[in-house]
């Protein structure tokens, strides 16, 4: 999962290694337990696994951790007792962080924001300089909002096209969490944004300067990157589309019809 271009799948030889262990006998406890992280990436193949599921092995235990339960394949969630679990707050995972990784306050608090309640989500951003994401984010929308064509397709081409696909997913995340972070500021919700004072400065600014409508629609616009972002669209072809709708949004306040919801299906692979 986290080599920088590759999306996360568990295919048929996976499936059939699973059932290859889970078929051994076990000797140093009574129960065998098999844990599947993101099950919801089991595609049509994990029908190897239904039989398994549906008649265990004696004292064999399931246990699928799920981010996205209407993504898992509904023959696997008949088959399943629901639990669900609430995401930690940023204040928890800035905790562990700090306790764990011996993270500075600062940091911490920003991995958190962008983690989006994810252990490990934050963990995957350890590597990551987050402040080159505001920085880069800043540069962009500035672009955007000034209609700066050139050094739009600039922008583009040589930064956000080249960030890698995992890095690209979560720039997306974080513009799209301080995009929400200036709809609280425009619903009188302040005391619900905690942020660097960089950041706060920003999310200020920005709600300040533009409608709740054109807040609503960008947002929905990066949710779309982001799941297309996924789906191996093209990188270059998609933020230079997604820039020109921010300058149709921000600059000359033209919304996109949501009939119109599938324009980037056809983005290349």
């Amino acid at each position: 999962f986290d080599a920088e271009n590759k999306q996360a799948n568990i295919n048929i030889a996976e499936a059939h290694h699973i059932i290859k262990k889970l078929s051994l006998k076990a000797f140093e406890a009574e129960y065998k337990v098999l844990i599947l992280w993101l099950p919801e990436y089991l595609d049509s193949q994990g029908n190897a696994l239904l039989k398994l599921i549906e008649e265990p092995p004696e004292k064999t235990l399931f246990l699928l951790v799920s981010e996205s339960q209407d993504r898992i394949l509904n023959t696997i969630i008949s088959r399943t007792q629901l639990v669900k679990i609430n995401r930690l707050t940023d204040a928890e995972v800035a905790g562990y962080l700090m306790e764990r990784h011996q993270l500075g306050k600062h940091q911490a608090e920003e991995i958190a924001f962008i983690s989006g309640g994810s252990i490990q989500q934050a963990i995957h951003l350890l590597g990551e300089d987050t402040k080159d994401h505001f920085d880069l984010m800043i540069r962009w929308l500035r672009h955007c909002v000034t209609d700066s064509g050139s050094s739009l397709i600039k922008i583009c081409e040589d930064e956000l096209s080249k960030l890698g696909r995992e890095n690209q997913k979560s720039f997306l995340l974080y513009t799209l969490n301080m995009m929400r972070q200036v709809v609280l500021l425009k619903e009188d919700m302040g005391q619900l944004v905690h942020l660097p004072s960089g950041e706060l400065d920003f999310v200020q600014k920005f709600s300040k300067h533009y409608r709740m409508e054109q807040i609503e629609a960008a947002i929905r616009l990066f949710e779309e990157a982001h799941y297309h972002i996924e789906r191996n669209a093209n990188p270059k072809i998609l933020f230079l589309d997604v820039s020109l709708q921010l300058v149709l949004i921000y600059k000359y306040q033209t919304f996109r019809q949501l009939a119109d919801s599938t324009y980037i299906d056809h983005y290349g692979m």
